[in-house]
């Protein structure tokens, strides 16, 4: 049975096999685009009913594909995600990170970020003179700041600061640093070299 925008949420039967066994294995590939063929939301599901001397019933290695790709919407990535390094929200997707003054000497940051949109293994900050922004070259980090998309960042150097927070896949994988006001990458292809990092992702995207 398939139900999508395109049937109205109403479950529509596309396959039924009553009154005969099959084969073991039966391979099977049904057409469910009048259904589900370019709707926005789409579900599958599988049933037996009215079961009466069956035997058995199983069903395994459901694949649903398209042969004709349009274009389609990520899934917004949720929770810790295992050995990745992903962007961090930045308002073009998402909602931007926040920082404010955990202290008055401002030693502490409280910081705040989207990780329901999407979310690496792990996070840490990295930093620099504000003078030098344009290079974007880190002269530091703050690590381990985990998926919960809250942290204080303690120690904070004295002076003027630019700062960004990165995903890592909690090893030696850094995701990308932001882009620049023309699209390009932040600081480049090369890893900050900071919280264990010796390479970076700039390919991964979300949602």
């Amino acid at each position: 049975d398939v139900r999508s925008s395109a049937t109205g949420g109403a479950w529509v039967n596309v396959f039924r096999q009553q009154g005969a066994g099959s084969a073991n294995p039966d391979h099977r590939a049904i057409d469910i685009s009048a259904a589900a063929g370019r709707a926005s939301s789409v579900q599958v599901r599988f049933h037996d009913y009215n079961g009466s001397s069956e035997w058995w019933w199983e069903l395994d290695n459901v694949r649903i594909d398209t042969g004709a790709y349009v274009g389609c919407d990520m899934p917004v990535c949720g929770g810790a995600q295992p050995n990745v390094a992903r962007p961090v929200a930045d308002g073009l997707f998402g909602t931007p990170m926040l920082a404010s003054r955990a202290n008055g000497a401002g030693s502490s940051i409280a910081l705040t970020w989207d990780t329901s949109t999407c979310t690496s293994t792990d996070h840490h900050v990295l930093f620099g003179d504000l003078g030098n922004v344009a290079s974007v070259s880190p002269t530091g980090a703050f690590c381990d700041l985990g998926t919960s998309g809250n942290a204080t960042w303690t120690q904070v150097p004295a002076g003027n600061l630019w700062f960004v927070i990165a995903g890592d896949n909690n090893a030696t994988i850094e995701g990308t640093w932001g882009t620049d006001g023309v699209g390009g990458q932040r600081g480049g292809p090369s890893p900050s070299g900071f919280c264990g990092m010796t390479s970076r992702n700039n390919g991964t995207t979300c949602p």
